[in-house]
């Protein structure tokens, strides 16, 4: 009986050291786009009739789906096609494309981050889907609010490039950058190259958790530096955190 009351009093503490972000479930959840959404973001329209309260069916379709991602249910971004690449001249990723993929043009960005940006170029509609019939929108909330008049990925870290062993030994310099150590989670994605979901997991919010940083929809819990570690883990030397702003709505 004693054991047993350690084991239960040791999971217990343990559980509660851990921090839970709000899953997509939540209503304060701003990618819960339903109209039983509670926060100040985009949402559905308040009423059935044009809104929806699912929450799935802004970005997910079980029919019809984008063959860029099981289940995808958004069209590409109106967007596509004008996102500028990281600016700095000197980049070395941009030495070797072949090697990296890192070229401008109709198809940058690819993959998952491609998918970010058909909500949060501050252009495409949100109600709008692959399939179906669009969903009406609360008034003032069909697109993502632009933080600037452009959506400039040229301030912003780049994405949707390979990062490889051959990348990292052969484009990049090996003393100032590593492949991700599986220490903490910044996965690549299934074609091995670096995206918005190397660092961000869309479907939980972690903005008001001191313990993942405050950080939104950020993937690795850790404590205040997790916005370094995450850096730290590819990068050996450099950049520290608040460097690379978004630019981002």
């Amino acid at each position: 009986m004693k054991r047993n009351f350690i084991i239960t009093l040791a999971l217990a503490l343990s559980l509660s050291s851990f921090s839970y972000a709000l899953p997509i479930s939540d209503s304060d959840n701003p990618h819960n786009m339903s109209n039983q959404a509670t926060h100040t973001g985009p949402k559905a329209a308040a009423t059935l009739a044009g809104g929806t309260d699912r929450i799935c069916v802004f970005c997910h379709t079980p029919h019809s789906a984008a063959p860029k991602s099981p289940l995808w249910g958004r069209p590409d971004p109106d967007l596509m096609g004008t996102f500028p690449l990281y600016a700095d001249a000197g980049l070395a990723i941009k030495t070797d494309t072949a090697k990296t993929g890192y070229v401008a043009g109709a198809e940058y960005p690819n993959g998952s981050s491609r998918m970010c940006l058909s909500c949060h170029d501050g252009a495409t509609s949100i109600g709008v889907l692959l399939v179906g019939t669009p969903i009406t929108m609360e008034g003032g909330s069909e697109t993502i609010t632009k933080v600037s008049a452009v959506i400039d990925l040229s301030t912003s870290h780049p994405i949707s490039f390979n990062y490889n062993n051959d990348v990292v030994t052969t484009v990049l310099n090996p003393v100032d950058y590593q492949l991700p150590l599986g220490l903490i989670e910044v996965p690549l994605d299934g074609s091995g190259q670096m995206q918005c979901t190397t660092c961000h997991d869309p479907h939980e919010d972690t903005r008001g958790d001191a313990t993942y940083g405050n950080l939104p929809f950020w993937r690795h819990q850790g404590n205040l530096t997790s916005y370094d570690d995450v850096c730290n883990d590819c990068h050996i030397a450099a950049p520290i955190s608040g460097s690379l702003p978004h630019t981002l709505p």
